[in-house]
């Protein structure tokens, strides 16, 4: 599949709106027949990750809208029997709640599911593997969010997790602009497979 975005330095100036836009584009442009093809082929590659197959803790994040669908990877997670957690947005913090159930979710800020409350807090110190969305994807790591940094703070704060990142193909791209406090992937996983980055399985 051709990527959709040309190469940039990294340190080149631009204007990441218009980069999350695009990014936002190309994803709702995959039908959703396509998508959800797409996302069990992701969700497959994932799972076969060595550090997933022996986590004791894992925190993914739930899917919207056209995001990489983790549904079923919720379901697989659970099934596995490890501690489970999504996040929680509280206010500018960026908190993992345990998820006893994957369909046990409720609309949150910005209709993001969450758990039900109560949920029990899972720190992240505890947490083996990180599971993120992106935007925009570099196969070099590097990442761009949706804007908030919810993500990038936690996973600064909690560098011990292994830190993966889903995308479809569309979204990858050579590299990616940053700025300091944006974090780099581990692993990045997309329905072409597992491009891992950083730290060894």
């Amino acid at each position: 599949m051709p990527h959709l975005f040309p190469l940039r330095r990294a340190s080149a100036p631009v204007d990441k709106r218009e980069l999350r836009a695009q990014a936002r584009a190309a994803r709702r442009a995959l039908p959703p027949e396509t998508r959800a093809a797409l996302s069990a082929r992701i969700r497959e590659h994932a799972l076969a990750l060595p550090e997933l197959g022996r986590a004791r803790a894992v925190g993914c994040y739930v899917s919207v809208r056209s995001e990489v669908d983790t549904r079923d990877l919720l379901r697989a997670l659970f099934a596995r029997g490890v501690v489970l957690a999504v996040p929680v947005t509280l206010g500018d913090q960026l908190v993992f709640a345990r998820l006893n159930h994957p369909w046990a979710l409720a609309p949150g800020p910005h209709d993001i599911p969450e758990p039900r409350q109560p949920w029990e807090e899972v720190r992240g110190d505890d947490l083996d593997v990180i599971i993120v969305p992106g935007l925009r994807l570099g196969r070099d790591g590097s990442r761009l969010g949706n804007g908030g940094g919810h993500f990038d703070r936690f996973l600064a704060a909690h560098p011990k997790a292994l830190r993966v990142a889903l995308a479809f193909g569309v979204q990858l791209a050579d590299s990616v602009a940053t700025d300091p406090h944006d974090q780099a992937m581990d692993v990045i996983v997309s329905e072409e497979g597992r491009l891992r980055l950083g730290r060894p399985a």
